[in-house]
C-alpha cells in the first residue's frame, strides 16, 4: 500500500492526539496528586505509554515518509531527499 497525503496527515492527527490526551491524562493525575495527595494508577501508566505511542507513530510516518520520497538535485549537484 502506498502512503498518500492524506492518509499521512490522519495518520500525524491521530499521533499528535495520543500526545495530547497523554499530556492531559498526566497534567490532571499531577493536579490530583498536589491537592488530594493520591492519584489514579491508571494515570501513572497510560500517561507515559499514550504519549510514547504518539511518539513513536509520528517517528514510524516521517520514517516511511523520507523513504518514499524522491531524490531531489540542489544547486550545489548533491542528491538529497
Amino acid at each position: 500500500m502506498t502512503p498518500t497525503p492524506e492518509r499521512d496527515r490522519n495518520e500525524l492527527r491521530d499521533a499528535n492526539s495520543c500526545i495530547a490526551l497523554g499530556a492531559g491524562l498526566g497534567a490532571m493525575g499531577t493536579g490530583t496528586a498536589l491537592l488530594v495527595g493520591a492519584t489514579c494508577p491508571l494515570c501513572v501508566v497510560f500517561a507515559p505509554a499514550l504519549i510514547g505511542y504518539g511518539v513513536w507513530k509520528r517517528f514510524s510516518v516521517n520514517r516511511e515518509r523520507s523513504a518514499n520520497a524522491e531524490p531531489t538535485e540542489t544547486d550545489d549537484g548533491f542528491q538529497r531527499s
